[in-house]
């Protein structure tokens, strides 16, 4: 549960958001323009929260920088 605008709601934690977006990503009859934002998204989460980088599949961690 967290707080948005003064709402009460349920919101998915990190791991399942990035799953979520990993599960997207990997679809391959998706558009390319949604699976290219999908990719954008893994890379911003994984920037801000770093020690999600585990949980990224090889193929992914082959085309997202490491955080440091």
């Amino acid at each position: 549960m967290a707080e948005v605008h003064g709402i009460l709601m349920r919101v998915a934690c990190l791991e399942d958001t990035l799953s979520g977006k990993i599960k997207a990503w990997s679809e391959p009859d998706r558009r390319q323009s949604k699976r290219i934002k999908n990719l954008a998204d893994i890379a911003r989460l994984i920037e801000a929260h770093p020690h999600l980088w585990k949980k990224l599949p090889e193929e992914l961690q082959a085309q997202i920088q490491k955080p440091t």
